[in-house]
């Protein structure tokens, strides 16, 4: 490793605008991380030569690594004006787009699922120009990728369009795969699976999603939580309640909301027995977290957080024992306005150009190296 980077620095020293090798250093530095040497190196070989490949390895990275979808949508248009032959500059930036609306827990609004459905199309569309080999070895990624406009579409009410490609990513996924890939491709599939429960929830389609819900509870990737919450969802609650039985109560996270109320519905003693042992746990933490606090130089599990850390701690969870508290007290729980729509699985990538064996450049030539 510390030779290959000896090679691009002196390369870099003969060429210091050369943008393959300043890309070179930024692939070095992705591996091998040495604070933000790797963007920095994705920036300077962007400055040095902003083209497509340039500008779309520089606001993938900023996006992917760093967080910042907001400068990387900034970016990536630049690239976009200049037309790239490669899908995956139009797949990035529709995960650029998402990447921003999805942490607001808000319904996708019209002109974001159209910059979505765009650029998903563009990208399935771009795909089919690349070499043969190189689709059917990444024929996942071709997947996942019309998943998301498939999904898109649906939350735009093209359902009819929609349903039809969920029958063709299902074809796809019948298709011979590698041995190397079964793994993920069984994960795929019950992922998608999934959403299209969801589509016929979001139908108001009852008797479909049940069908398709059950076919998802046998898959092996099936995880008893997400099932639950489905049929919690279609008001099948002693399903999700017997789902849960062999898991334990204790651990169902707040965040499953319609399983819990499924659980009220169901057996409120439980429900009640559930939310006691939250409160004893928190309870127990806020104790952890104030001794820890009183005692600074003794040995604890938390030296590593500040007292202000700490204190943050305590205050956070002292209103969420309080809140837990007069939920039980008044033995009510009201059911949850679960909205589907924010509920669909988007698959991500990061496709970055001339990276590895694996990836191409934008004239769709299956590069073996950068070298």
């Amino acid at each position: 490793m510390e030779s290959e980077l000896k090679f691009w620095l002196k390369r870099l020293e003969q060429t210091p605008n050369d943008d393959k090798v300043l890309t070179a250093l930024a692939f070095y530095y992705l591996e091998n991380p040495d604070g933000d040497k790797d963007i920095e190196y994705f920036e300077k070989a962007y400055i040095a030569k902003p083209c497509i490949e340039t500008i779309h390895n520089y606001a993938s990275w900023l996006s992917w690594e760093y967080g910042e979808h907001k400068q990387a949508i900034a970016s990536q248009h630049q690239a976009l004006a200049l037309k790239p032959n490669s899908y995956y500059p139009y797949f990035a930036i529709a995960q650029f787009h998402l990447s921003v609306v999805i942490p607001l827990k808000q319904p996708f609004n019209q002109k974001t699922l159209k910059i979505l459905a765009e650029n998903y199309q563009q990208a399935c569309e771009k795909f089919v120009d690349t070499p043969a080999d190189f689709q059917s070895y990444n024929r996942l990624w071709f997947i996942e990728m019309l998943n998301n406009y498939t999904v898109t579409i649906a939350l735009m009410g093209a359902y009819s369009k929609a349903e039809n490609l969920f029958f063709k990513l299902y074809r796809l996924l019948d298709l011979p795969f590698e041995e190397r890939l079964k793994p993920q491709v069984i994960e795929t599939h019950y992922k998608i699976l999934l959403n299209h429960v969801r589509f016929f929830i979001l139908q108001h389609n009852k008797n479909q999603a049940i069908n398709w819900l059950k076919k998802a509870q046998k898959a092996s990737e099936a995880c008893p939580l997400e099932i639950g919450e489905l049929y919690a969802q279609l008001d099948d609650y002693q399903t999700a309640y017997q789902l849960m039985k062999p898991q334990n109560f204790e651990h169902i996270h707040e965040s499953w909301e319609n399983i819990r109320y499924a659980i009220y519905q169901v057996d409120k003693s439980q429900w009640q027995k559930m939310l006691t042992s939250e409160i004893s746990e928190l309870q127990e933490c806020i104790t952890n977290w104030q001794y820890a606090l009183d005692n600074p130089h003794v040995k604890h599990e938390f030296r590593r957080s500040t007292p202000t850390d700490l204190k943050s701690y305590i205050e956070t969870t002292l209103i969420e024992t309080s809140d837990l508290q007069a939920l039980l007290d008044s033995k009510t729980l009201e059911k949850p306005n679960s909205d589907i729509s924010q509920q669909f699985h988007y698959f991500y990538q990061c496709n970055l150009f001339s990276y590895r064996k694996n990836l191409l450049n934008d004239d769709n030539e299956w590069l073996n190296n950068i070298q």
